[in-house]
């Protein structure tokens, strides 16, 4: 991926209850919509595809029969919710149900009416979940069945299979690829923060021309300039103490961890340790920076402006220098749910911004070991990303961990500032180890 930052502040007031520590966790998705239709007109088409992307993190959408058959049938992770129009669907389910096993976990069919609704009566399998004709009908079975399959995914225990690699390249950005090993450390789990797509064109659109997704992005990066440029104090503290307490009220091991935190907050030289130490601020960081939450990320403002800072203060050190005056690869290793990994594999030659701090190391070994290996999860797929810069001038700020400061010695660790940049040059699965 390649590295392209934008720098805009603008002065904010805002205040926060302390009371309210209920964090709005970001969506890990083990499923893909998708969505076939070729008969509605475009009010209701709009209608529903805006209906289904707030359900879907990633939705594919198709107006020909063939293609939709063709992505179907292709080898991917997790299971996929399917919409069909009612005119295709009378042709297209008998085909599906004949398919075993089918990568399809349900069938929605969009009727115009009553009449084509209840033609799916007499063939109604588990697959298969009615015929509706309101998008409220439709969203809300969608929804229901989702949390059905999500508690019954839970109740599955990951199984042991060979492994394959798959690889995703990045300029300053980055490549993916499987490992063989098994994951020990629980911090890696969470150290590759979400990620979100967006066109590589927002940098010559105008505000007003701009679509969601390019909003979004020019709003996130102005909250995090604005966060890191805030001024430290003992509310501060006070509120990602507090949040962090609640969320682990139940855990007396996290609550001693916490204690230690408290006193230590504010020293900038520990911020290091505590992004490295396997605890809660790693977990509920980027679970939080997920939420794209301006509440959520305002609770964490000093861990955050601390950790971009303590980044920037070791921008001078050897260990950083060195690494910049050489072409470098720096690597990732992480389980990443199934529609992530969809929206990886449809951005290719796409942006995607990493929504929190991005934990890299120059050791590949350790990279493939972090990728999860030959333990694979249901709806999940292990990679390993490959990251280039090319100008690290043009990065947000990123330095070389030195393991005096680190709580993990051996990782060759490479830190990267909050909001990253990448452009993703390829998703490559390899068969064997």
């Amino acid at each position: 991926m390649s590295c392209a930052e934008n720098h805009m502040t603008q002065s904010i007031i805002r205040s926060t209850n302390p009371n309210d520590t209920q964090l709005s966790f970001s969506k890990i998705q083990a499923y893909i919509g998708v969505w076939l239709d070729n008969t509605c007109k475009q009010e209701t088409y709009d209608s529903i595809k805006t209906a289904l992307l707030d359900v879907f993190d990633s939705l594919k959408t198709y107006t020909e029969f063939w293609k939709c058959l063709t992505y179907i049938n292709k080898d991917r992770p997790g299971k996929i919710i399917f919409i069909v129009s009612y005119e295709i669907g009378k042709n297209l389910i008998p085909l599906i149900f004949r398919q075993d096993p089918s990568p399809i976990e349900y069938i929605y069919v969009y009727s115009i009416d009553e009449t084509q609704q209840h033609n799916w009566d007499f063939q109604k399998p588990d697959k298969l979940r009615d015929g509706f004709t309101t998008v409220h009908r439709l969203i809300k079975q969608i929804i229901i069945d989702i949390r059905e399959f999500n508690e019954r995914a839970e109740t599955i225990a990951p199984k042991i299979t060979p492994s394959t690699s798959i690889t995703t390249t990045f300029d300053d950005a980055g490549g993916t690829t499987t490992s063989n090993d098994v994951i020990t450390s629980r911090r890696h789990d969470h150290c590759l923060p979400p990620p979100s797509f967006f066109s590589e064109n927002i940098q010559n659109t105008s505000i007003k021309d701009l679509n969601a997704d390019s909003a979004w992005f020019i709003q996130f990066q102005l909250l995090v300039e604005i966060l890191i440029r805030m001024t430290n104090s003992e509310q501060a503290k006070t509120d990602i103490v507090f949040v962090c307490r609640e969320h682990y009220k139940e855990d007396k091991s996290q609550q001693t961890k916490i204690d230690r935190f408290e006193k230590e907050a504010d020293d900038l030289s520990k911020t290091i340790y505590w992004y490295t130490r396997e605890s809660f601020i790693v977990h509920l960081l980027n679970k939080v920076c997920g939420t794209e939450d301006a509440d959520d990320l305002y609770k964490f403002r000093l861990f955050i402006r601390n950790l971009h800072y303590r980044i920037v203060e070791m921008n001078n050190d050897n260990l950083t220098v060195q690494l910049k005056r050489k072409e470098v690869v720096l690597y990732r290793g992480k389980r990443v749910a199934a529609s992530t990994f969809e929206n990886f594999r449809n951005s290719i030659n796409g942006l995607v911004v990493m929504k929190g701090f991005l934990s890299t190391t120059m050791d590949p070994k350790v990279a493939e070991f972090f990728a999860g290996g030959d333990v694979t999860q249901m709806g999940f797929v292990n990679v390993l990303f490959k990251l280039k810069i090319d100008n690290w001038e043009k990065c947000k700020p990123a330095a070389a961990i030195d393991p005096a400061y680190s709580a993990m010695e051996d990782e060759q660790e490479v830190l990267f500032s909050i909001g990253t940049i990448w452009r993703i040059l390829n998703v490559n699965e390899l068969s064997g180890s």
